[in-house]
């Protein structure tokens, strides 16, 4: 009884806040240029602290976030395709 109580108070809390609910920040998984500026585009606009796992790779491009909406966003690199696993190594990093 209490999990569903508790529950019911988030949701409650989220919608006074005008978010009608939807208010868990949401994680990306990206493997493209397209797919990182739409991440960007969606996390700019949601209210929400958001994650970006992109996949290794080389992203080229003019990738741009602006919010002022005072919630940051986390980009993580090093994924797999999918995202279901991370590597992190400084030599897959470059100037």
């Amino acid at each position: 009884m209490s999990t569903r109580l508790s529950f019911l108070a988030i949701a409650s809390l989220c919608f006074l806040h005008g978010v009608g609910g939807l208010c868990f920040s949401q994680e990306f998984c990206v493997s493209t240029p397209v797919k990182l500026q739409a991440a960007l585009d969606a996390a700019a606009v949601n209210n929400e602290a958001d994650t970006i796992d992109i996949v290794q790779g080389t992203y080229t491009g003019n990738f741009t976030y602006h919010s002022n909406q005072g919630h940051g966003i986390t980009l993580r690199g090093g994924y797999t395709q999918g995202c279901t696993t991370r590597v992190v190594s400084a030599a897959d990093t470059s100037n």
